[in-house]
């Protein structure tokens, strides 16, 4: 900056800069007014990128959603540019961003004072997009995914909904089934207190019992909601990702009512008598009942 003092040309120039300049450039230039400015002390602004995709997965032609049509839409920004400004007035739309970085031209030399003459450029700092040599051009493609053989995810949810040759079992089906999968440490722990010689006593027997009564409560509550979007027949051909989305909350919620179970189960016994309960009680999840039944993975009613 210091080649603006005693040239008034360049201080005019300079005058001229800092009134139409962007914000950021001109701050940059405040900021090194009277010395030598500092290397990458200026900075460019962010620039602005969007790309789309949307995927189609047909469940018709008995494709059962293994294929994937995928439409991507690159750099859309740059197309909605070109579309509603047309191409000889486009404004630069998900362009990256290359301000003009040079400040002072290089117009001679005066050898009697021993000193070079500068110009200042004035487009100094300025990031329109419609000034770059090489734009990022809009693109629009179109891709296709085939998946031989089974999805493992669509085998995962057939074998819980039980669809096969019997046909898709009923949210009444589905209850009865996961039932039998949902442990419940509190009854769980009485029915081995012989086996297990735990030797409770008659108050611990009548507090698991009535715990035991208020988790199997919450826990039918959560197996209805899970068997009815399970068993929604409304929905011929599901997606396996979106049935799972939707059961997520109820699977935390799983979760969460088994954990705070061992914990409670574990109060009401004494370390020794805990410490005799099977690890098959202690650790929270659902059980496979043979080997034909699908189920849900550790954690409660779902994962």
């Amino acid at each position: 900056m210091e080649a603006a003092r005693g040239d008034t040309a360049v201080a005019n120039g300079m005058t001229r800069l800092l009134a139409n300049t962007s914000g950021r450039a001109r701050d940059c230039l405040l900021s090194e007014m009277g010395k030598v400015a500092a290397r990458s002390s200026c900075s460019s602004p962010w620039s602005p990128s969007l790309d789309l995709q949307a995927n189609i997965r047909p469940a018709a032609f008995g494709l059962d959603r293994r294929l994937t049509i995928s439409v991507i839409a690159l750099n859309t920004l740059t197309g909605l540019d070109q579309l509603l400004h047309g191409s000889n007035n486009l404004h630069g739309w998900g362009q990256p961003s290359f301000p003009d970085r040079t400040l002072l031209y290089v117009r001679g030399f005066d050898p009697t004072t021993n000193t070079y003459q500068y110009q200042v450029n004035e487009h100094f700092g300025a990031t329109n997009g419609t000034r770059n040599a090489f734009r990022v051009p809009f693109q629009l493609a179109i891709q296709g995914r085939l998946t031989l053989g089974t999805d493992p995810a669509r085998q995962q949810f057939n074998n819980v909904i039980g669809r096969g040759a019997g046909g898709r079992l009923n949210p009444e089906a589905l209850k009865a089934r996961m039932t039998r999968l949902v442990p419940n440490a509190f009854l769980d722990i009485i029915a081995v207190n012989d086996s297990a010689k735990l030797e409770l006593t008659p108050d611990q027997i009548t507090r698991l019992q009535t715990a035991g009564d208020a988790f199997k409560l919450k826990s039918d509550s959560l197996i209805d909601k899970v068997a009815n979007i399970l068993g929604d027949s409304t929905q011929k051909n599901p997606d396996p990702m979106t049935i799972f989305a939707k059961l997520q909350p109820s699977m935390t919620e799983g979760r969460k009512l088994a954990t705070q179970a061992i914990t409670d189960a574990k109060a009401i016994l004494t370390p020794a008598q805990w410490a005799k309960v099977p690890d098959s009680i202690k650790t929270p999840g659902l059980r496979r009942e043979g080997g034909g039944e699908g189920r849900f993975d550790r954690g409660g009613p779902g994962n």
